[in-house]
């Protein structure tokens, strides 16, 4: 059951009761944001929980003492699940809550099938963290999205991640009669600051003489990591000491481990596997890299620039956003291993990596604060109540 937060500003006919909703709570950028709204939102005059419709995921362990309660899950299983479908409607009535937050397209076909079992009518928010071409072209998905139009007529409304996400998704047609709004991701600055790794760079084998560029991601397909391993193989034919720090795991790392292996020097690059604090490692850089094929809003992003690092990112999704090309990193066609070594030798070469970074600082504090973010969605969730 949610308790009220013990806040003495928020008063009995403030308080607005919110049920955030995503699919599991496996680790990644939309798992971690979720979190650190929740808490942020927590004695602000809204009553926030994490609901996670599979009640998986090792992200559960990150939770601190006491924070139990800010979790519930119906513990779904595969599929349309219509009696952990019925429990979430009855803990939505046993529980108040005023709005349900559904993350992505499942959660909002389950949180629409949920109300129709509700007692109570609390409003409907879609938060769409994908980009449209991400819905597949298998039967099953074109269903599914079929399903997931039906279910955003009960919406009061659509936030998305980035302007650029917001614009294609009205381009193909989905948003017709709703109300849509961008609200940036938001990073907590004060959880990366006064990091510092000097000494590990040293346990790697590496010097201040070497130019290391970081990436952190989970290791699938569409992270396009092997262009970064090209790219490396470029940068040193150039005479640059490049070195790759991968912060992460997932199903790619034998395969990007073999073409390492085959491609670059030994101790070229490392690998660190699943990371809780990646600010430690991102200080080992001299640049972070994301490379990916589709993104919407990376939070990758805005971590590495609240360490003070310049970006080159991959022209998709919100990119064009949150890096200003040539001034705090550098955008580049995704794909393009020639390019991204082009991109990432300019930084090398040039000495201005701390002076970019600097200003990747500056934005991300004007611009992709978390106490920006909660404060948009605390406003969302007091007009909506």
């Amino acid at each position: 059951m949610m308790t009220a937060p013990k806040s003495a500003s928020a008063s009995p006919k403030e308080l607005v009761k919110v049920g955030i909703v995503i699919g599991t709570m496996e680790i990644g950028g939309l798992e971690r944001i979720n979190l650190a709204l929740v808490r942020s939102l927590n004695g602000s005059g809204v009553n926030a929980v994490v609901i996670a419709i599979k009640h998986v995921g090792s992200i559960l362990s990150e939770l601190e003492p006491g924070e139990q309660e800010m979790f519930w899950s119906p513990g779904a299983s595969k599929g349309i699940d219509w009696a952990a479908i019925r429990r979430t409607a009855r803990y939505i009535d046993q529980t108040g809550l005023d709005v349900v937050m559904a993350n992505n397209q499942y959660a909002t076909i389950f949180c629409r099938l949920a109300l129709l079992f509700c007692k109570r009518n609390p409003k409907l928010i879609c938060a769409s963290h994908s980009l449209p071409d991400l819905t597949g072209r298998h039967w099953k998905d074109r269903l599914q999205f079929s399903f997931f139009r039906w279910s955003l007529r009960r919406a009061r409304c659509v936030v998305f991640v980035s302007e650029t996400q917001q614009s294609a998704w009205q381009q193909c047609g989905a948003l017709v009669g709703l109300e849509s709004l961008v609200i940036h991701n938001g990073v907590d600055l004060a959880s990366f600051a006064n990091k510092s790794s000097t000494a590990d760079r040293q346990t790697l084998g590496w010097t201040g003489y070497d130019f290391v560029v970081g990436l952190c991601a989970q290791m699938r397909p569409e992270k396009r990591i092997q262009d970064l391993i090209a790219a490396a193989s470029v940068l040193l034919t150039q005479g640059v000491r490049a070195k790759i720090l991968l912060i992460g795991d997932g199903p790619e790392r034998h395969s990007i481990e073999q073409l390492a292996a085959a491609t670059l020097p030994a101790g070229t690059l490392h690998i660190t596997g699943y990371q809780k604090d990646v600010a430690h490692w991102m200080q080992l850089c001299d640049v972070m890299a994301l490379v990916s094929e589709t993104e919407a809003f990376s939070m990758v992003v805005l971590e590495a620039m609240a360490c003070h690092k310049p970006v080159v990112l991959s022209n998709v999704g919100g990119a064009r956003e949150q890096i200003e090309h040539g001034v705090s990193g550098y955008l580049y066609p995704a794909g393009s291993v020639e390019a991204l070594s082009s991109a990432l030798k300019k930084i090398a070469t040039s000495g201005n990596a701390s002076v970019m970074g600097g200003q990747a600082y500056r934005r991300v504090c004007e611009r992709f604060s978390l106490s920006t973010m909660t404060s948009r969605y605390k406003t969302l969730f007091l007009e909506s109540k």
